[in-house]
């Protein structure tokens, strides 16, 4: 059984409703949230409480090897790879990318920030 996406993000709290409606257009919202089920809402959240604590320790994650940018760091959740850029007084989300994905198609992308 499938719910609409509208259906859908009302079922959830309202912060994440706001993250989900602010990081998807109406035609991205619905094939995501037809695909959503309990394991990947779980994957999904823990990436959302990651992306909010980087800002207290944004050097703690680990430089992106294939890129050898001090500025551009990565944190790991489950299975998939957090990329984000240190930027003076922010923290920019560049890609989240599942770790056996090759980032060479991605790099121009992450570098662009």
């Amino acid at each position: 059984m499938t719910l609409s996406g509208r259906r859908f993000i009302r079922s959830l709290p309202e912060e994440r409703q706001a993250e989900l409606r602010a990081g998807l257009s109406r035609d991205e919202e619905a094939p995501v949230l037809r695909a959503w089920h309990s394991s990947t809402r779980a994957v999904v959240n823990k990436l959302l409480d990651t992306a909010r604590n980087i800002k207290t320790f944004p050097n703690a994650g680990r430089i992106v090897p294939e890129l050898g940018d001090e500025a551009i760091r990565e944190r790991f959740v489950y299975s998939y790879r957090l990329i984000y850029r240190v930027e003076d007084h922010e923290v920019l989300i560049v890609a989240v990318v599942h770790g056996r994905r090759l980032l060479e198609p991605l790099l121009e992308q992450i570098n662009d920030g």
